[in-house]
């Protein structure tokens, strides 16, 4: 899931932050360095930003994300109150954030919008 803000530098030339938020498994994990070197490869171009959440083992074998849409929603409730930002997007692949768009739009006056990778979600909900 990306979160990507807007904001308007003292200049008013608008800049583009891109945030990756994603999650990584215990770095005990055999994955855990193929892993890392893939978030230090999104990291190396200046405009990106990675947040991790982390991973855990289900039952099934399966992997689990946990923590990333706090880490999300807590990174753009306080970034609109600390004017960090003029306008956010989330991408995402499910209507989880419609509220905390709703949340940014209503209550900190920011332009912000939802878009998901899957037809039917998201958008939908908030107009």
């Amino acid at each position: 899931m990306v979160g990507i803000s807007c904001s308007s530098t003292p200049a008013y030339r608008p800049s583009m932050i891109f945030i990756d938020y994603d999650a990584i498994v215990d770095h005990k994990d055999p994955k855990y360095d193929e892993q890392n070197r893939y978030f230090e490869r999104i990291q190396e171009n200046n405009d990106y930003e990675v947040k991790l959440g982390r991973l855990i083992k289900t039952k099934d074998d399966r992997y689990r994300q946990k923590g990333v849409d706090i880490l999300l929603a807590v990174d753009m409730i306080t970034k609109a109150f600390l004017n960090h930002y003029d306008i956010a997007l989330f991408l995402g692949g499910d209507d989880d954030y419609v509220d905390l768009v709703k949340s940014i739009t209503e209550g900190f006056y920011r332009k912000a919008d939802c878009r998901s990778i899957f037809p039917g979600t998201c958008i939908e909900k908030i107009s």
